[in-house]
């Protein structure tokens, strides 16, 4: 949605296609809050896979095989930006394409390879994309610079674009009081790639340094099988039972003004490759709210930001004692974690703006489709 705002304002029109049940037409144009969108009913393209992700993935193969030249002929298509991780879908989109239009990969994740995405198909659709089907596209939109770098290895015309930031309404103007406990927040699943340990077992440190420490959930915490480890080690310690508030799935005011509230962020990450391929979108929208993010020192991050300028950032091994410290440290000066949020705020809003990324997409596809001429 931000990337269509983004080119929108640049001129070009985005129209954003996906899945809605219970649609009941093949596909129709649908009403959006301030976008164009087409839905397909993926019970009338139904199709048979391995697992539900393979299921999803020859549906949606299916439907823009049998349904994307019209589509691109119906609303006289310049170019497709394909976002799906499945050499599935995305090669039955550039077929579909023909020579009508261009078509480039949004590509986001580049998923490390476990027992699950073995047995349910998406490491093979994922290498097949990496291997077959990227290499034939006119270009990559790289979330990261490590899938700019990839492209640049093969050829393939590449531009950066890691996350589209708006502005929000809620933003932190003064420290809490000192009085009240020092909140740090989480977004997402405690997933091994967040490192949950590394937060999880700061907090009784800084509690014992005499440090009082809030830790707040935010999103559909502790409901998926990856996050079994990270609840164990919350059920069995007091400290944590005590003090880590799980607030659920949140969008809109809601959202926006409970990330306001909190002191700081906690994103961490292993130094990985998978870590080297992912900008993580929340990132933006976390530092816009004007507080600090303490953040894992990896490659992919370090290039962007500033230690205790705009970020604060910890040793890439995401040691719990680190974490803590840095914690201790923002609890210790709030006028200080009040100078790093409004860097950070002031950064996002200046470098990964819709204005900038979007002019910088747009030069980008405007460029991909001269030359195709």
């Amino acid at each position: 949605m931000r990337m269509s705002k983004a080119l929108s304002e640049q001129g070009i029109e985005a129209t954003l296609v996906g899945a809605q049940k219970g649609l009941g037409k093949v596909w129709d144009e649908v009403d959006t809050p301030g976008f164009p969108a087409i839905a397909y009913d993926p019970d009338l393209s139904k199709a048979k896979g391995i697992s539900p992700a393979m299921t999803r993935g020859r549906t949606a193969a299916r439907f823009y095989r049998e349904n994307l030249p019209e589509l691109v002929r119906h609303f006289s298509v310049d170019g497709i930006i394909t976002y799906d991780a499945q050499a599935q879908v995305v090669e039955s989109i550039r077929k579909a394409a023909g020579d009508r239009c261009f078509v480039v990969a949004d590509m986001v994740e580049l998923f490390a390879v476990d027992m699950q995405r073995f047995l349910n198909g998406v490491s093979y659709q994922q290498w097949q994309l990496c291997r077959k089907v990227l290499p034939t596209l006119d270009g990559i939109v790289g979330i990261s610079h490590g899938w700019c770098e990839w492209a640049e290895q093969r050829g393939l015309p590449h531009v950066w674009c890691p996350s589209f930031a708006e502005d929000c309404k809620f933003v932190r103007s003064d420290p809490s009081p000192p009085d009240q406990p020092f909140t740090i927040c989480t977004v997402g699943y405690w997933w091994d790639r967040e490192v949950p340990e590394g937060f999880l077992n700061a907090v009784p440190i800084c509690v014992e340094n005499g440090v009082e420490v809030q830790l707040n959930a935010i999103g559909k915490t502790g409901q998926s099988r990856r996050e079994r480890s990270a609840m164990k080690l919350h059920e069995s310690n007091d400290v944590l039972k005590k003090r880590v508030n799980f607030l659920g799935f949140m969008t809109g005011d809601t959202l926006e003004k409970n990330l306001a509230d909190a002191d700081a962020f906690v994103l961490l990450r292993h130094d990985t490759r998978e870590t080297d391929m992912l900008f993580p979108t929340r990132l933006p929208e976390l530092m816009v709210t004007g507080n600090p993010v303490i953040l894992s020192k990896v490659r992919n991050f370090s290039g962007s930001f500033r230690h205790n300028h705009d970020i604060c950032f910890v040793p890439a091994t995401n040691r719990a004692e680190d974490v803590a410290e840095q914690i201790m440290f923002l609890a210790n000066n709030p006028e200080k974690r009040l100078e790093i949020g409004r860097n950070g705020r002031m950064t996002v809003l200046q470098e990964f703006s819709l204005a900038r990324l979007g002019t910088r997409l747009a030069e980008f596809l405007q460029k991909i489709k001269s030359g195709r001429k």
